[in-house]
């Protein structure tokens, strides 16, 4: 999904809301480990692994002859299940291959302060979507236990760190996680958790989700892409046309992402076919978010920062609404479709009115499910497409997907397919060009 605010949705609600209120009992889903006198009980979001991506292959300029992979580490949680504080003092994330170590990064205080911070601050809101898309709180965080604000972790209270990026040389097999601290004696206290590392390949195969086109991909989950560094969108792509200036839509080259676009009509991607990547089962619809531009696009004399801060109040009144659906908040309309192997795969931003299937409806892959909108959390015309092991948008894992009828226009494609096959900023067309 695309964010034209300067913070994301949620970080914004963080540093402008406070309210009174505690997070509910959120489920014990990950279950207990270790917790022995004198440990730290380490979890993990997205729980039992972590995905490795393979980033750069050797060829078209890298002359190595072992790949690089990536893999982000979502999410950390740092229980006390003692009946006394305990001082978290750091920690160790480890890439290890044949028991053998790769690679070690030390986990830093100033970030574990500042992701308990914001989960404190989000704690008082009420809004156990957000902890839930921010931190999988229902991963994390077991019935009973409060976020700490602070690295003393009082009895039956968690610490968190987050997004920790990492890049390797070669593929690791395990995550090895460490956590330090003391009680308030001074004795030693520490925790460990290893989980494997996977390179998943899908278990159906995908076709791309769009009608024949040139396509430009804005998000692919790499570095640089915003869905990356949440772990129900992080494998995520999003999708539009654009023309030779760069622009999504007629006008001013700047006006798309300024709120300047007067009608949909003139985004390249409006109504576009959007099509099912497989065969499936419909299993969600949301087809009457309408999003009228008169009050989403920018108001005559509007500041961008005015307009910015407009919108974004906007829409934490319909994430806090009785009732709201976070995710028709946030992906607008939007279908979900149950395939073989117990995989699902999420089309949001649809436009209004466009999605022409129904909840329990069978469909074929390729088949016309709806057109490409912009309704969601900003008029942005583009489509956001994922892979996922549930229905749900607030607690699934994503998975990385590859599809089987594209072609990228770039240099040294060719050496990219099928691991590397496109990055953001490459053209994507569903057919072969010319050789």
């Amino acid at each position: 999904m695309f964010r034209p605010l300067p913070r994301t949705t949620l970080a914004w609600l963080v540093s402008t809301l406070v309210t009174q209120g505690l997070l509910p009992g959120a489920v014990d889903a990950q279950g207990p480990t270790a917790s022995a006198p004198g440990s730290i009980e380490i979890r993990i979001a997205p729980r039992d692994y972590v995905i490795a991506h393979e980033a750069r292959v050797p060829g078209a300029g890298y002359h190595g002859t072992s790949p690089y992979y990536d893999l982000v580490v979502q999410t950390i949680s740092f229980l006390n299940r003692s009946d006394r504080p305990v001082t978290l003092e750091g920690g160790t994330i480890e890439l290890l291959a044949g028991g053998d170590l790769l690679q070690q990064t030390a986990i830093s205080k100033a970030e574990m302060l500042r992701t308990q911070a914001a989960a404190v601050e989000i704690t008082k809101m009420n809004f156990p979507d957000a902890l839930d898309v921010e931190y999988s709180a229902k991963s994390l965080v077991p019935e009973g236990f409060t976020f700490s604000p602070t690295l003393t972790l009082a009895p039956r209270s968690v610490g968190l760190v987050d997004d920790y990026y990492l890049v390797v040389r070669s593929r690791p097999d395990q995550l090895r996680i460490t956590a330090r601290g003391r009680d308030e004696a001074g004795v030693e206290c520490t925790g460990t958790l290893t989980v494997p590392i996977r390179t998943y390949q899908s278990k159906n195969a995908y076709a791309w989700p769009l009608e024949p086109g040139e396509w430009f991909v804005v998000a692919f989950p790499g570095l640089h892409s915003h869905h990356r560094w949440t772990a129900t969108t992080e494998h995520g792509l999003d999708i539009t046309m654009v023309d030779s200036r760069g622009s999504w839509a007629q006008g001013g080259a700047a006006d798309w992402r300024t709120g300047k676009v007067a009608h949909w009509e003139d985004w390249y991607a409006y109504n576009k076919k959007v099509l099912a990547a497989a065969a499936g089962v419909v299993v969600k619809v949301v087809n009457d978010v309408a999003f009228p531009l008169e009050f989403w696009n920018r108001r005559a004399g509007e500041t961008l920062e005015a307009y910015r801060e407009r919108i974004g109040q906007k829409q934490m009144e319909l994430f806090m609404a009785p009732g709201a659906d976070a995710m028709s908040v946030a992906g607008g309309n939007h279908v979900v479709i149950r395939h073989a192997n117990e995989e699902y795969s999420f089309y949001a931003h649809l436009a209004y009115g466009s999605v022409r299937v129904k909840v329990g409806q069978a469909v074929v892959q390729g088949e016309h499910i709806a057109g490409v909108g912009g309704t969601g959390e900003a008029p942005a015309v583009h489509l956001h497409f994922q892979v996922s092991d549930s229905p749900s948008m607030t607690t699934s894992r994503t998975f990385p997907v590859h599809f089987s009828n594209i072609h990228v226009n770039e240099q040294f494609a060719d050496s990219f397919e099928p691991t590397l096959f496109f990055q953001p900023g490459f053209f994507i067309t569903t057919a072969r060009l010319p050789e």
